[in-house]
């Protein structure tokens, strides 16, 4: 029968080589801040959701980006501050928000499940929450794909439909002001 310093030290070695394993697939590149952008499949509705199905519902695309940096890890979930919010929320041809905030994203361990909470500010009024509550993840990290609302999508909600990855713009870097992010992404489409 092994005695106790044999299993604690089984342990310890199993834990120092598994350990870092798990908690490396969540953590950026030497925990530095990273320029995420919203790919081209974001989506911003506006309106009624189930059970209030009322007439009114606007669908928009959304394109910007944002700064994710890894703050903390506490055994269960892996924690990135959400920065530098920088959107714009576009009908057509014309700007229905500009969108300006912060937040943080949760992810377990596993990468089974996540959460984004933001703190959003559209055409500068004061700042509301929205939520994705906890969820299945459906993208492997570093990408993200995740849905935040203010009322979880029942009755009028307005409802982000996130995709985004590590940018690949060059010129556009951490602390950048909404002028000039607002400026490159109106001018990329061709918005002036």
């Amino acid at each position: 029968m092994p005695n106790r310093a044999s299993f604690i030290l089984a342990f310890t070695v199993a834990a120092l080589v598994l350990g870092p394993c798990r908690t490396a697939r969540a953590q950026l590149p030497g925990d530095s801040t990273v320029l995420y952008e919203l790919a081209d499949v974001s989506r911003y509705q506006e309106g009624c959701f189930d059970p209030c199905m009322c007439p009114m519902l606007t669908e928009a695309t959304v394109t910007g980006a944002f700064t994710l940096q890894h703050t903390r890890s506490d055994g269960v979930w892996e924690e990135f501050a959400v920065d530098s919010v920088t959107w714009i929320v576009r009908f057509q041809d014309h700007v229905l928000h500009e969108v300006a905030g912060n937040g943080t994203l949760a992810l377990d361990f596993d990468g089974h499940r996540q959460q984004l909470m933001l703190l959003l500010s559209l055409d500068g009024d004061p700042g509301q929450s929205y939520d994705s509550g906890i969820v299945a993840v459906t993208s492997e990290f570093p990408q993200i794909k995740v849905t935040v609302s203010m009322n979880g999508m029942y009755c009028y909600d307005q409802v982000f439909w996130l995709r985004a990855g590590r940018s690949s713009t060059v010129g556009i870097g951490h602390g950048t002001g909404w002028g000039a992010m607002k400026a490159y992404y109106e001018d990329s489409a061709g918005i002036h």
